[in-house]
């Protein structure tokens, strides 16, 4: 499984992959650097309930990333699997899930209780689908439920396609809308990201209004249906694909779905049958890369300043940067010149996706040992860092007296000798 921390929309909300803080720091546009692309970007509310990412490293793991902490993680079931077929906004990095459409429980199911539409009077689900069957097969097919998936009347949510044109349909509680145009037939073959807004709050009086929208590749299809109640609990377990194995084949999923995405508490505006929706756009065009890179500095460096504890430029070295997909970048905050002290210099990775990593350089920039910035015969490492004596005046405590012949004969440069001159007998 590949883990990444990424900012969630409206919040700087966080959650705990494999105890990694959940990902990206904030992109560097302030700095005018790095991808413009962000999730802060997109609409949403405080938590994402559901984002499960695949990865088949993580021994059949699918994990939820969602900010409702690390509840409803996947198992596989019934032939499910993973894929490196994904859609083509993720760059050929990750996996999806695959369903071969053979067999009646294939399924990632939740390995709890995990509810996570429960009480819910709005909500969005989406994800990017490809359904590849053959003639006449599986034409109905769920693509996400919390409900019962034996009874067609229990409590919860069902996201599906119906029929053999593959019309979206929603069923909460029981009851369920189709979209009028939003469809992707069973043997399309190509990925589409399909996504359902319902809002069970908003007045349902006409077609601007209605308060269940179904989007196929971010435009809404359709004018919307009535469906109004709120979502009832209930103690089945999540499944992306189809866990119950009375099920006839004709109605199960065969494919890939990816980035499966349940946002409870949040439905955006409709857009108009026809017309794209900006809110479910932004989330469709997030990269599913989910690692951030990994970045390790160039060695700390020490080096002495210029005459006169003068700045000084310094070659940092370059940092060793990975990333899973490819590096799109790094940059660091270095000034042109270091003055004398400690300097730290921060180096920045960023990905395609926009998740980014940092890491600290250490700079101590020390007073030259060698240069002798007022002639007095001591360093200004010396002056500075032994003697506290003045590095750009020869005499520091203003009696005439070098402060490098007090040095030689014992004496504090700081300190006037009585008389104001060089005693003969030293």
């Amino acid at each position: 499984m590949k883990i990444k921390e990424r900012l969630h929309p409206e919040g700087n909300s966080r959650m705990s992959l494999k105890l990694k803080p959940f990902l990206t720091a904030a992109l560097l546009v302030a700095a005018g650097v790095g991808p413009a692309r962000a999730w802060g970007a997109c609409s949403g509310n405080e938590w994402v309930a559901g984002e499960w990412v695949c990865e088949e490293e993580d021994g059949g793991l699918v994990v939820n990333s969602g900010g409702d902490g690390d509840a409803g993680n996947l198992v596989l079931a019934g032939g499910a699997g993973f894929s490196t077929n994904v859609p083509d906004v993720n760059g050929g990095c990750g996996h999806s899930l695959v369903f071969p459409g053979t067999n009646a429980a294939e399924a990632a199911v939740s390995t709890n209780g995990y509810d996570p539409l429960a009480g819910a009077e709005k909500f969005t689900i989406m994800a990017w689908v490809r359904r590849d069957s053959a003639p006449g097969a599986n034409l109905s097919a769920r693509i996400f439920s919390d409900a019962d998936s034996v009874s067609s009347g229990a409590n919860g949510v069902e996201f599906r396609f119906s029929g053999a044109d593959g019309k979206l349909a929603l069923r909460i509680n029981g009851t369920e809308v189709e979209s009028t145009a939003a469809t992707v037939p069973a043997t399309n073959g190509v990925w589409h990201h399909v996504a359902v807004a319902w809002d069970g709050t908003r007045a349902a009086t006409n077609y601007a209004t209605r308060n269940a929208h179904f989007y196929v590749d971010g435009v809404q299809r359709g004018v919307g249906n009535v469906l109004q109640t709120v979502v009832a609990g209930n103690s089945a377990p999540a499944v992306v694909g189809n866990a119950s194995p009375s099920r006839l084949l004709a109605y199960v999923l065969a494919g890939n779905v990816d980035d499966m995405l349940v946002l409870p508490g949040w439905a955006p505006d409709p857009s108009g049958n026809g017309n794209t929706n900006d809110a479910i756009r932004c989330f469709m065009d997030w990269n599913d890369d989910i690692f951030p890179p990994t970045i390790t500095p160039p060695d700390d460096i020490e080096r002495d300043a210029g005459p006169c504890l003068a700045p000084v430029a310094l070659e940092l070295g370059a940092p060793s940067v990975w990333d899973n997909c490819a590096v799109a970048g790094v940059t660091n905050d270095a000034p042109a010149t270091f003055p004398v002290g400690l300097s730290t210099v921060t180096w920045t990775a960023w990905d395609a996706a926009g998740n980014t990593a940092s890491a600290v350089q250490v700079v101590v920039v020390v007073p030259s040992r060698t240069a002798d910035c007022d002639g007095d015969g001591l360093t200004d490492w010396e002056e500075t860092m032994v003697y506290a004596s003045d590095h750009d005046n020869p005499c520091t405590a203003g009696d005439g007296i070098e402060d490098g012949w007090k040095v030689l004969y014992g004496k504090n440069p700081g300190e006037p000798l009585p008389d104001g001159c060089r005693p003969t007998h030293w």
